[in-house]
């Protein structure tokens, strides 16, 4: 009788095992696939630099510390650095935006020094934005709150 039961208790030690090993499979799927996933890139998502068009886009829309981020990007990547193209107004609005977090920072801090040179780069920023002239107000707006 000793012997009916321990291979009962067996039989069902190893058909739990066999479940467990069959749950550990389906999670090891699940995380490979999932990881995949994430490795390729994301449907409507490029690698590579804005364009003038929807950098213009976030201007408009007032996603200013994106406008900065792109600017950096499409720099890093070459695109839009010289001033004729179609880059040179969100270009402007950027070094504006970051400009005049830079100036207030220093205002903040009581360096008036320091905020002199970031005040001239506002100047020459607001200048350069045109008819977007609007833009430097709305960024000077958005950096006071």
């Amino acid at each position: 009788m000793a012997g009916k039961k321990s291979g009962k208790s067996q039989g069902a030690r190893n058909t739990i095992l066999n479940i467990v090993i069959v749950v550990l499979t389906i999670i090891a799927f699940v995380l490979a696939a999932a990881l995949v996933n994430e490795t390729n890139p994301r449907s409507g998502y490029h690698y590579g630099p804005d364009s003038a068009e929807s950098m213009i886009r976030m201007l408009e829309r007032g996603r200013y510390t994106d406008l900065l981020r792109s600017k950096y990007t499409n720099e890093m990547l070459g695109t839009g650095v010289d001033n004729s193209s179609g880059y040179a107004v969100p270009y402007a609005a950027a070094d504006y935006f970051e400009a005049a977090f830079n100036y207030n920072g220093y205002m903040s801090a009581g360096d008036t020094g320091g905020a002199s040179a970031f005040k001239e780069k506002m100047d020459s920023s607001r200048k350069a934005l045109g008819e977007y002239g609007y833009v430097a107000d709305d960024i000077d707006e958005f950096l006071e709150k």
